[in-house]
């Protein structure tokens, strides 16, 4: 079972890459923040990260992508995004662990990682850059927390596409999953689908 869970992690093994090139961002809108102001997880909620094998302009871009990131998941768009998701005409996720679209935001905001189960409301996160010819955009493993980036396609995507990535990666760090292999259910896993409407939102800043 550990080694099945290993390759369930692994993000995107079959994935082309896409074209999209960054360029600095243009003057951003802003989202709604959450209307409800009682609510302390999202006025505590922060992203702390560490980078490795990162030059200068990388460190840069992927600075400016969970800048952004941190924007989205603040925002009241985004929470209505992940309670609205629906999966075979119900409001749910596919392999979400039992848990409703509520609990699985309320999960994210809390920021528990496997590893390090404490609420503390920070999404943590060690980014590895490396290089690689194969179509591996990112992953990761239940035994550790770093998560390496493949600069294959860090270098050519837009800061929606890479935000994408870190949560994709960052979801596997709190508990969720998706099949190893391409299938029709597999958009609509937690990792999936959670970090379309990342990248979605994002691109819409």
């Amino acid at each position: 079972m550990r080694i099945l869970t290993l390759f369930l992690v692994l993000f995107s093994l079959n994935l082309k890459a896409r074209q999209n090139s960054y360029k600095s961002p243009k003057k951003s809108k802003k989202l709604k923040l959450n209307a409800n102001h009682e609510d302390t997880r999202l006025q505590a909620f922060q992203i702390s990260y560490e980078l490795n094998g990162f030059n200068d302009e990388q460190k840069e871009k992927m600075d400016l992508a969970l800048q952004k990131l941190k924007i989205v998941l603040k925002s009241q768009e985004f929470k209505e995004e992940v309670l609205t998701h629906t999966f075979k005409g119900e409001k749910r996720f596919y392999k979400s662990k039992g848990m409703s679209n509520q609990e699985i935001y309320d999960h994210i905001l809390k920021g528990v990682e496997d590893l390090s189960p404490v609420e503390d409301f920070e999404m943590d996160l060690k980014l590895t850059l490396y290089h690689s010819k194969t179509n591996t955009v990112g992953y990761t493993y239940p035994n550790t927390n770093e998560i390496w980036v493949n600069d294959k396609y860090f270098n050519s995507y837009s800061l929606g596409e890479v935000a994408n990535n870190a949560m994709h990666e960052w979801l596997h760090k709190i508990g969720f999953e998706h099949s190893y292999y391409n299938n029709p259910d597999r958009p609509f896993t937690v990792p999936y689908a959670i970090g379309e409407i990342v990248e979605k939102l994002i691109n819409n800043l």
